[in-house]
């Protein structure tokens, strides 16, 4: 039979111990940061949505943020920027799968620039698209991805916003 030495019942219990709950990321942001929403590679049924052949879809909400971050840069206004996190590699070498790329709400993209392209839709959750804008006239814009060097057009009817990347974050480095 074994004893234990130099225990007592009282010397077993636990001290109360207190826990200090740090505000995590996703919690209310402050005025000063802005929000990343992630987004999911789409794939739609191919008589569904006329780009699926051609681009890389994707879906997300952007009514509800996955995190908040504090700029990178220093902004007057964060409220102006946004971030997504890229779900895909159609943009590789420029960006790769899990990166983060910090939009402009209200920049307008020129011709040459990273954007993402908002599609229109009727669905609860918003399809985009990501290339470098390649043409634009009165009627369509003209992407291009990267990786599969795959351009196409898109009728301004099916665009709701395009903007511009001015950044990306590199959670790696």
């Amino acid at each position: 039979m074994c004893e234990a030495i130099g225990t007592t019942p009282s010397s077993t219990v636990a001290a109360p111990v207190m826990l200090k709950e740090r505000p995590l990321s996703f919690s209310m942001p402050n005025q000063r940061q802005i929000p990343i929403y992630a987004a999911s590679l789409l794939f739609p049924a191919e008589e569904s949505l006329s780009l699926a052949g051609e681009l890389e879809i994707w879906e997300g909400d952007l009514a509800r943020p996955a995190a908040f971050m504090s700029p990178p840069f220093a902004l007057g206004d964060a409220n102006r920027y946004f971030a997504i996190y890229i779900p895909s590699e159609a943009m590789e070498p420029r960006f790769r799968a899990g990166e983060r790329i910090i939009l402009d709400r209200v920049k307008p993209a020129s011709i040459g620039a990273d954007v993402l392209v908002q599609l229109q839709d009727d669905g609860a959750l918003s399809l985009w698209t990501i290339g470098r804008l390649s043409a634009r006239d009165c009627n369509l814009i003209s992407l291009t991805q990267h990786r599969d060097k795959v351009t196409a057009s898109i009728h301004r009817s099916r665009i709701r916003h395009i903007f511009p990347a001015i950044g990306m974050i590199d959670d790696d480095a």
